[in-house]
């Protein structure tokens, strides 16, 4: 069973110079999956928008609540919140990980352990999908 696709969040407008299209391709794909009570998706989205609108960045945050253990295999969820920048996540060893499930994600951070991804890795995410796409 897939993941639900709540409606979509849009950052209003265009920011000045801001890069709807980033380069000459379509539009960052921006996800951010988490399940219902994870206090840490709630509180990463508006530190998501505002990273977007530092970068310059107009896009769409596709919300995805993983609702079971299903969707969160069939997804490859490895927990709340997981961000992916078109399609990959944000953080650079996630993809040979397998520990797929409904838990509460944690971060390396310089700080220590964070439920939510360090700045690094978003912009690093950001800087990589936008030069793949020049």
């Amino acid at each position: 069973m897939p993941a639900e696709i709540v409606p979509r969040d849009r950052l209003g407008g265009r920011l000045g110079g801001g890069r709807d299209n980033f380069g000459v391709g379509a539009l960052m794909k921006i996800e951010l999956l988490y399940f219902d009570g994870c206090p840490n998706h709630e509180a990463l989205l508006p530190r998501l928008r505002e990273i977007l609108a530092q970068a310059g960045i107009v896009t769409e945050i596709e919300l995805r609540k993983i609702t079971g253990d299903d969707a969160a295999q069939c997804e490859r969820f490895l927990g709340s919140p997981t961000v992916r920048v078109n399609g990959h996540d944000v953080e650079p060893d996630a993809e040979v990980r397998t520990d797929y499930g409904m838990k509460c994600r944690l971060y390396r951070t310089a700080a220590g352990l964070s439920g939510q991804p360090p700045q690094e890795c978003l912009q690093a995410a950001l800087d990589h999908a936008a030069a793949a796409d020049a």
